[in-house]
């Protein structure tokens, strides 16, 4: 996942989660789904998500970091850890760069391997670089962000239509089409709005090729 946007306990909702993933158009995946324990989507390479929810309101949500390829553990795996166990969630393992938000609907927590943790409130957003890295994509998207927040109206649809912002540059842009690397066609393949109010969560994502997925559940 490149870029995401989180809104917590503002403008009458319990939790706001807008976020595009960006990567190789042909790794296996799982489009969003019940995984008995998870609501997310599966990275089938690692058996981890990007994104991912339980019906207990805990959520977890992880970008990669802009360097070097390293050998090392998959980080998607760090959300399911965390999903399955909160009380007892630790990093142990050794991890190439990541930006991670866990928590619940009362709060929530940012780890980073390349940078300090800390407790978040209100709206944040991350995508590749240090958490403080001011890329225009993420200051410029959290103003977008909180003003469609704030005035309410049609929020699923222009949650995503702010989803598919593109500009010139990698910082810039929120939605990247694709484009060839080594490893093939890289882009964003996935869409992901999360909304909870009153209790009650809406989980809507959308593929490269128009797939839409919608779990709806109360919070237990």
């Amino acid at each position: 996942m490149c870029v995401v946007f989180i809104c917590h306990n503002m403008y009458g909702y319990q939790l706001v989660i807008a976020a595009n993933r960006d990567e190789i158009l042909t790794r296996p995946t799982l489009s969003l789904f019940d995984w008995g324990h998870i609501i997310a989507g599966q990275d089938l390479k690692s058996k981890g998500t990007w994104l991912g929810l339980t019906r207990k309101g805990h959520f977890g949500v992880i970008t990669n970091f802009k360097e070097d390829k390293r050998e090392s553990n998959s980080r998607g795996v760090l959300i399911p850890q965390y999903l399955t166990n909160p009380n007892n969630f630790e990093i142990n393992d050794i991890y190439s760069g990541f930006n991670l938000v866990v928590g619940d609907l009362n709060h929530s927590k940012f780890y980073s391997n390349r940078g300090e943790s800390l407790i978040l409130q209100g709206i944040n957003g991350l995508a590749n670089g240090h958490f403080h890295d001011e890329w225009p994509k993420v200051t410029n998207g959290k103003k977008r962000f909180e003003e469609i927040l704030k005035d309410g109206r049609d929020l699923e649809a222009r949650l995503f239509e702010f989803l598919g912002t593109k500009e010139s540059g990698f910082q810039s842009t929120i939605f990247c089409d694709p484009f060839e690397t080594p490893d093939g066609l890289f882009g964003t393949r996935t869409q992901s709005v999360v909304i909870v109010k009153d209790n009650h969560c809406r989980f809507v994502e959308r593929n490269m090729d128009g797939q839409e997925t919608v779990i709806e559940f109360d919070i237990e």
